[in-house]
């Protein structure tokens, strides 16, 4: 069971999640969270020290959730084939946009369209996490060409590519949606395509 503290905390979060999606950050004043979460000002700044501080929070719950995602999927396809672990993680990826969460809107919202005065902070926090997941990418692909299934590529180039992939594919279902089964047919094809690039010769 939460704590009085904990769900207060809890509460400011979801609020100014919700607020910064409808209004986005500069709009979004501290009055208007606390309102929103039915809390004073004077308990804001128990848990945060500005706005800032609360927004990079709700950032790091969002990558932290992706993070889980992109580790149990790898963890639960470990005994597949290179190559369909690598798919299983681009998968999880793609249907993390599909499902329309409130973080997957702040991601996508904050990603491309981040606040000025904080644009730099928040496309490092962005490398950041792309790196992690091409941590786990590059050991898949070191691991292929063990086994003899990838060419003999630089792998942190590899890795860097299938990071260039995933974030690719996401913008293109912003830009241009489809429905979760077209976004995976065109994703099956693309795979294959890319896949077939990297068998050895």
């Amino acid at each position: 069971m939460l704590t009085l503290v904990a769900m207060s905390k809890m509460n400011l979060s979801e609020a100014a999640l919700r607020l910064f999606n409808q209004k986005g950050y500069d709009a979004a004043s501290i009055r208007d969270i606390t309102k929103a979460a039915g809390l004073s000002t004077s308990t804001f700044y128990s848990h945060y020290a500005s706005k800032e501080d609360l927004y990079f929070a709700i950032m790091e719950e969002c990558f932290a959730e992706l993070t889980q995602l992109m580790e149990r999927v790898f963890a639960e396809n470990q005994d597949r084939p290179v190559d369909q672990q690598l798919f299983a993680l681009i998968e999880a990826r793609v249907q993390f946009f599909f499902d329309g969460t409130d973080r997957y809107n702040f991601l996508v919202r904050n990603i491309v369209y981040p606040p000025d005065s904080l644009r730099e902070q928040v496309r490092q926090r962005w490398r950041d996490w792309e790196d992690s997941l091409g941590a786990i990418a590059d050991e898949l692909f070191a691991r292929g060409q063990r086994e003899g299934v990838i060419a003999d590529f630089d792998h942190r180039e590899l890795t860097k590519s299938i990071v260039r992939m995933i974030s690719g594919f996401g913008n293109q279902i912003i830009i241009t949606p489809e429905t979760p089964e077209t976004s995976h047919e065109s994703l099956m094809r693309a795979w294959d395509i890319y896949m077939l690039g990297l068998k050895p010769r």
